[in-house]
């Protein structure tokens, strides 16, 4: 912006002034992202030492609830928040802190572990679905021929 402005704009009487003004607002702007950025990396460097954001290490990853065996993924939402965060931010260019960088890695393993265990148990959710329904059907089928060999016995006799 500012090389194409200084190509067409350099005659113009108050293009210097501009041009000041210009870079300050670039400046205020790279100080700005910058102080975003450093309180980003504060807020989570404390979250992550205080543990309110965590793998939950302690419980599976998946578990089935007692009462409808529903599968329930243990995955803190703010992790998925984080790995996000960090992604976007450095595709801006900003290098990420070491211990967040492993808090992320270590989210992202779990993560893929839960999404192949969701995986698995919606296949085998499929399969029981398909089997009740092949079941239900024969089941329908079988009624309806026993009702019409019966019709057929009882016409004939």
């Amino acid at each position: 912006m500012q090389s194409t402005s200084e190509k067409f704009l350099f005659d113009l009487s108050g293009f210097h002034n501009l041009k000041k003004d210009v870079a300050a607002l670039l400046q205020e702007l790279k100080d700005f992202n910058s102080n975003a950025f450093n309180l980003w990396s504060r807020t989570k460097l404390a979250t992550l030492s205080n543990t309110a954001i965590s793998l939950n290490v302690n419980k599976p990853v998946v578990q089935f609830e007692n009462v409808n065996q529903m599968m329930v993924v243990n995955f803190n939402d703010e992790l998925q928040k984080l790995i996000r965060e960090a992604r976007q931010l450095t595709v801006l260019g900003h290098s990420i802190p070491e211990q967040i960088k492993k808090a992320v890695e270590q989210a992202k393993k779990f993560m893929r572990q839960a999404k192949v265990l969701e995986k698995v148990y919606l296949l085998k959710l499929k399969d029981i679905i398909l089997h009740y329904t092949a079941y239900s059907t024969l089941s329908f089928h079988f009624h309806k021929l026993k009702h019409h060999f019966l019709r057929k016995l009882f016409c004939v006799i």
